[in-house]
Parts: C-alpha cells; structure tokens; sequence
C-alpha cells in the first residue's frame, strides 16, 4: 500500500540525491542541448501566472492554453501523473475496466488524447455518449482543470525507476536526437527540474497533498506491479457506476480479461500502440509504459 511516510520523506530524498550528484551547477542545460548531449525541450508559458513550463519540442503553446481552459465534463476520468511512472498501463486499465474489459484495436493516442499534447478541442470530439471520457495528462494539480464530480487517477513510481526509464525513453525515439544520452546528464537536468514536465518532486507532493479528496485516488506503480487485482479493483470501485461488481461477477470474467489485457507481457506484445511516434530505435519493454 501506498506508505503514509512518502510525504515526509519526498523532500529529504531530493536534498540527499542533489548532495550526491549536483556538480555545483557548473553544468549548462540549454548548452548541452544546442550541443545534441540532451533533448531539446521548448518553454510554453502559463497565459495567467506566468509560470515557465517544460514540454517537448512538438508541443505548442496554443494547444497549452486551451488545456488550462478545459472544462472537465462530470463523467471525465483523468489518468494524470508524472512522466514515466506507469500513465500508459493506468490508462489502459481505466479504459479496460470502464469498456467492460474490451480492448481498442486502434493507437492509444487515437482515444485517450493527452490534455497539453491534443488541445481542448481535440479531448471534447472525443465521442462519450455511451462511455466516460478518459483523458491524459502530466499538468500539475495546480494548473489541473479541475470538477468536484470528475475522477482523476494520479500513480506515483519511484524516482530512481523513473529516471532510468525516461533514459531510455530518450535514447529511444529519433526525435530526441539522442541516441548516446548519459545518465549523469540526465541526471543534472532531472533534479534541476530543467526537463520536460518539470520539476518530479513538486509534481508527485502537489497531488500527493490532495490525496484525501473523494475524486482522486493516488496510486504507487511499485503496489500495483505487487498485487495488480487488488488495484484493479481498488480503480474500479472508485470510478463507482458499479464497475467493481461487473468486474466480479460471472466468476469474474471481466477481470481476468482485464488483468491478462493490462500485464506487460499482453502489452509488449503490440509496442507501436501504446506509443504517439512509430519512430522507435530501441526495444520497446516495461521501461516505457
């Protein structure tokens, strides 16, 4: 479960890895960009406060906006979270478990959009006439459009897993332009907070903090990896409409298809439908989900 002492240890935890690994700033972000040694990142400002926000490149300051303008419908679920700490395998298991454990047979991206990525316009054509709306999204709770009657999913995972994963995340897509990233660099930009989504530790204590609001359930990557049925049902009947009975019944038949549905063995098996860009260099594994 879920520790309660993750709150009070987050800060110190930051402190100790920047003691270790900090070279006294003398490395240069956006230098080393210009120089390939890391992504290229670009700045998108928050149209009211001013705050200064990391995004890849082919994110646009318009589609931005209009996501800080959204207006969450009642039925919108958010799969929200920092990056690299398990969005892509909640999302799945949000829409398997509201879609009766049937699965999508087209791109991930095509009907879970990404809030800043897609735009305002692009989350409201998704049709939700007959199921919830589940939307992607890496804001802050901040910044988060936020309504008392929509769910909002919120996983947490391990920074250190996180970074490794988002290396490989970098080093994998032509995009990036890349390939050679170095987890020292990596390492520099992350805890600096100078990298797409900014900074981690802010991002995991601001939704942390709001875990004991009826409308959002905070998760651990590391608990659901333990004990996947267990969360599964724990998602279910938090997005109530009696989704964790349907999961059960007929000698749950449902959740067996969930669960073989949402394992990284079922999910390996198709990587280019979890992923926006086809451009993959490296093996696609449980890193990136």
């Amino acid at each position: 479960m879920l520790h309660e002492q993750f709150h009070l240890n987050i800060s110190y935890l930051r402190e100790v890895i920047k003691n270790i690994y900090f070279r006294r700033n003398k490395f240069n972000t956006f230098a080393a960009m210009a120089e390939n040694i890391l992504p290229p990142f670009k700045k998108l400002t928050h149209p009211k406060t001013g705050q200064i926000f990391m995004y890849p490149e082919h994110y646009t300051q318009e589609h931005f906006e209009t996501a800080l303008r959204y207006k969450p419908k009642p039925t919108d679920i958010f799969v929200c979270s920092y990056p690299k700490s398990g969005t892509t395998w909640l999302q799945n298991i949000a829409w398997l478990i509201v879609h009766g454990g049937e699965d999508f047979s087209e791109n991930l991206a095509k009907v879970v959009p990404m809030l800043e990525c897609d735009g305002a316009d692009a989350t409201e054509s998704v049709d939700d006439s007959k199921y919830p709306r589940i939307i992607k999204c890496h804001l802050p709770f901040s910044s988060i459009p936020y309504k008392e009657q929509a769910k909002y999913l919120y996983v947490i995972r391990n920074p250190k897993d996180v970074i490794v994963s988002y290396l490989y995340h970098f080093r994998g897509f032509k995009q990036f332009n890349c390939p050679n990233l170095q987890l020292d660099h990596l390492l520099e930009i992350f805890l600096k907070g100078e990298i797409a989504f900014g900074d981690y530790f802010r991002h995991v204590s601001e939704w942390y903090e709001q875990r004991n609001r009826a409308n959002i359930l905070v998760l651990c990557y590391e608990d659901m990896k333990e004990d996947l049925r267990q969360n599964v049902l724990k998602v279910a009947k938090f997005l109530g409409k009696n989704y964790e009975a349907s999961l059960l019944k007929d000698d749950e038949k449902i959740l067996k298809d969930v669960l073989k549905k949402s394992s990284f063995s079922e999910m390996s098996c198709v990587p280019t439908k979890w992923v926006r860009m086809q451009a993959i260099t490296l093996k696609y594994n449980e890193m990136a989900l």
